[in-house]
């Protein structure tokens, strides 16, 4: 995401597995910023359905995302799902494991 020149947001993709998804193409959202001062502006919503449509235009199912503890709410807000129990992420902290079935 950019506004004025300035890069304030940003999502990467990649194909990756995972032994609780059982999907073999699915991607992991793998980071996910936006700058603290324009946090709360839709922008991480935007990213967020941006990368959602690329991956269901290249016939893509499933995403899935470590999501931290805070950002539960934003991802049930946008129809993720909890997959298993918080698990601890070495020096980040506690986490969870959500996906998302992509139409």
């Amino acid at each position: 995401a950019i506004y004025r020149g300035e890069v304030i947001g940003c999502v990467s993709l990649m194909q990756k597995t995972h032994d609780k998804i059982k999907d073999s193409k699915a991607y992991q959202l793998r980071g996910m910023a936006v700058l603290n001062k324009y946090q709360g502006k839709k922008i991480g919503k935007n990213l967020l359905e941006h990368a959602e449509e690329h991956l269901s235009s290249k016939q893509v199912k499933t995403i899935w995302c470590n999501v931290r503890i805070r950002a539960i709410s934003f991802y049930k807000n946008n129809q993720y799902q909890q997959l298993g129990d918080e698990f601890n992420i070495p020096e980040v902290g506690p986490h969870v494991l959500m996906f998302k079935a992509l139409a």
